[in-house]
């Protein structure tokens, strides 16, 4: 009964996704991309909480910012979701030649195209795939879709699945309109090894702290967060070197920053140090990102919740669910 009520509830939601994706798709480019930041500064004001936690967190970027320096990074994180959301939208619904290194007029412009494709091509020459790490930074939408574009056949994006089903299916189709080719995280990793032993690419999001993801604490910021790692078992598993990548947001458009490999110490070989060290070296890749472009990634998300007891206690809880479902089943 109740999923027969869910699923009527959802009709409004769905109706209302699809009208406002067909409203956004037939405006200009760089009228939704305007909509989007006036939708950050709506939320900048509206989302008090977020707003606090954001000037929170910029602590760990400079304890001695000034006030008016925080507050303009913040909203300008606020604005740049905003404007990521809609342009996203709106590219979704136009023809893919409106994004691309000389895309058509009104179109998204990404500078670095050529460049992101031959590290791509450094590293596979080794006869190994290839972990593309990135972050919430910039537009990792477009990071997706571009990769899918330039490998259409042996590229996958992870990506987390939604418990709406209507946000899952909405989100899902966004995304597979601009190009993106998409595996999910609850899904088995054994896909995703395979691809990678064929020479393969998978692309991965690891900043955000995700309360069902498997990891360690590792330095960000100069404090420990909760981080997947995920990224180092495969590279450790299959060979794979880590690259980093971020597509940022820039006066023109965009363009591609990348850091170097980040591959496994040969000297190493306790699997769990090695595991730590990689996740590290990948966290400071992206830490680097974030202080080039601080106000292109989310202050406002909880980053460092997931402390080591905060975890602990998690895991607890799930132990003694996991007891209690076999008790019951026996």
């Amino acid at each position: 009964m109740s999923t027969l009520a869910d699923q009527l509830l959802s009709w409004p939601l769905r109706v209302f996704a699809i009208f406002f994706a067909a409203m956004i798709g037939r405006l200009p480019i760089r009228i939704a991309q305007g909509l989007g930041r006036l939708l950050g500064r709506i939320g900048w004001v509206l989302r008090a909480t977020d707003r606090r936690v954001a000037y929170q967190n910029l602590q760990h970027l400079d304890p001695s910012l000034a006030e008016r320096t925080r507050k303009r990074i913040a909203r300008g994180c606020f604005e740049q979701m905003g404007e990521t959301v809609l342009e996203a939208i709106s590219l979704s619904l136009k023809s893919r030649d409106h994004l691309g290194s000389s895309p058509l007029r009104g179109g998204v412009t990404v500078r670095g195209i050529d460049e992101f494709r031959a590290a791509i091509e450094q590293c596979r020459a080794m006869g190994k795939g290839v972990i593309l790490i990135s972050g919430h930074i910039g537009s990792w939408e477009l990071g997706a879709a571009l990769l899918g574009r330039i490998h259409p056949h042996d590229s996958v994006f992870f990506a987390r699945r939604y418990q709406n089903p209507v946000h899952q299916r909405w989100v899902g189709g966004i995304r597979s309109r601009l190009g993106s080719r998409l595996v999910y995280q609850d899904e088995s990793l054994l896909r995703s090894i395979r691809l990678l032993q064929r020479g393969g690419i998978i692309s991965l999001l690891t900043d955000l702290d995700i309360h069902k993801m498997v990891g360690i604490h590792v330095p960000f910021f100069g404090q420990l967060a909760h981080t997947t790692t995920v990224p180092a078992r495969l590279s450790l598993r299959t060979g794979a070197p880590l690259l980093p990548f971020f597509v940022i947001r820039d006066r023109s458009g965009y363009h591609f920053e990348m850091e170097p490999p980040i591959r496994q110490l040969e000297e190493e070989a306790d699997e769990s140090l090695m595991i730590e060290q990689l996740t590290g070296r990948m966290s400071a890749a992206i830490e680097r990102a974030i202080r080039r472009n601080p106000s292109q990634w989310p202050w406002m998300h909880q980053r460092w919740h997931s402390t080591p007891e905060i975890v602990l206690r998690r895991r607890k809880r799930r132990s003694h669910r996991s007891v209690e479902g076999e008790v019951q089943g026996a």
